[in-house]
């Protein structure tokens, strides 16, 4: 499996299909949560927040203004797409817009998601505000099988630098509380890292 370095330039180049088939979208082994897009299949695990941002939540940054075609055409990179002959038609631009505005209504069935019990699994392109969740998947645990542990260890006294003369060196060679002597106490807010 390729998650990165799939290469989109003929797609945003020449407008041919992209040969991207998937889409890791998180994994975050510290709260357990978890997506994955693979062609028209999404899938979710776990949560953040205690569920407040769980389902879908609305189109981001939009409000009852309307929109404003001209403010684009201006717009710095409007004026930049001009410049070497590749202008922002305002007709074509708002037909191309409406073709890609999702709108998402009650007429979907509502299956709801519920990530702590188990995975969510939705077909984006027929319900592309996930709305209506299917069976689970087993395969974003495979791929997490591949993940690196998290970084961010919790605090090893055997990290202290008083016990190593402020010295550098791999204190992860030495395996039990018998090899250094532990009776200095860290101060306070004293962050150790422990060498991989």
């Amino acid at each position: 499996m390729n998650i990165d370095g799939v290469d989109q330039w003929p797609s945003m180049s020449q407008g041919v299909a992209t040969t991207r088939t998937e889409v890791l979208h998180n994994i975050d082994d510290i709260y357990g949560s978890s997506a994955l897009t693979v062609g028209d299949w999404k899938i979710v695990k776990g949560t953040n927040y205690k569920g407040q941002w769980d389902g879908w939540y609305g189109p981001s940054g939009r409000d009852d203004t309307p929109y404003d075609i001209e403010r684009v055409i201006n717009s710095p990179a409007g004026r930049a797409a001009a410049s070497v002959n590749h202008p922002i038609f305002r007709e074509k631009a708002l037909k191309m817009r409406s073709k890609l505005d999702v709108q998402c209504t009650q007429e979907v069935i509502q299956s709801p998601c519920l990530p702590l019990i188990h995975p969510c699994l939705f077909n984006v392109r027929a319900d592309p505000c996930e709305l209506k969740q299917f069976s689970r998947s087993s395969q974003l645990s495979a791929i997490n099988t591949t993940a690196v542990p998290p970084g961010n260890l919790p605090i090893d006294k055997h990290g202290d630098p008083r016990l190593w003369d402020h010295t550098w060196t791999n204190f992860g060679d030495y395996s039990s509380s018998n090899d250094v002597d532990m009776a200095v106490d860290l101060p306070q807010g004293t962050v150790a890292v422990q060498e991989t």
